[in-house]
């Protein structure tokens, strides 16, 4: 009987290193598949739901390759004593390339964030800086507005000319930071063009603000004259 389970238990410990032998060189092959698609992600390529899925599926996998060799960890402690130091070694390599890999990973992963924060601002602060140059020039083509109506719409403009200035500041820099890390031509032409066209509309409205803005000073302060004069003759 003793014979026979020394037998059983030599079995069970050979099944088991089959197994683990098994499991360790599969387990890192898809490693070495998730490193090497680590090393092709770009977090700032412009499909961000392609990157989202890639991320989430490499977050995946290695939470259950991570498990596994946790599991493969603890079927050898029933029989560690039988078990060489170069087979423990085996699985805590495995383990610490899994937790090098989840890093690598979580590196990405915030690189990503910044990236979509980068595009996000740029289109935020894009879009207030063209709605407002067109409110802008509808509110310079109102020639049917009574003066001092005009005169305080001008001057609110013109108020208003820091924070849309400030706008297009963090834009620029956000499409400069976007220039420099994309790999997409057409996207990096497109902002280029776009922060071009916006500054030169920008500049313009800016152009014509100052000088309406004297114009309309001068027509209500003569208008204002002409005024106090008719109620003096009244």
């Amino acid at each position: 009987n003793t014979l026979n389970d020394k037998y059983l238990q030599v079995k069970k410990i050979l099944e088991l290193l089959k197994d683990l032998s098994t499991n360790c060189s599969q387990i890192d092959s898809e490693l070495q598949k998730i490193e090497q698609q680590l090393a092709e992600f770009d977090p700032f390529l412009k499909d961000t739901d392609q990157n989202q899925h890639t991320l989430n599926q490499i977050n995946n996998k290695l939470s259950n390759y991570r498990a596994e060799i946790k599991k493969l960890q603890n079927s050898l402690e029933t029989f560690k004593e039988f078990i060489s130091p170069e087979v423990s070694q085996i699985l805590k390599d495995l383990e610490l390339k899994a937790e090098r890999l989840f890093d690598t990973m979580e590196e990405y992963n915030r690189a990503f964030k910044l990236a979509k924060t980068i595009r996000s601002e740029y289109l935020q602060n894009t879009e207030k800086v063209s709605y407002w140059i067109n409110d802008t020039e509808e509110k310079l083509k109102s020639h049917y507005t009574e003066p001092l109506e005009y005169k305080v719409s001008i001057h609110n403009c013109c108020q208003e000319r820091p924070t849309v200035s400030e706008w297009f500041d963090i834009a620029r820099k956000n499409g400069i930071d976007i220039l420099q890390s994309t790999h997409d031509d057409q996207e990096a032409q497109a902002i280029r063009q776009n922060l071009d066209h916006i500054q030169e509309r920008l500049g313009h409205v800016y152009g014509l603000l100052d000088e309406q803005k004297i114009i309309i000073d001068n027509v209500v302060d003569a208008w204002c004259k002409f005024m106090e004069l008719y109620q003096i003759i009244i």
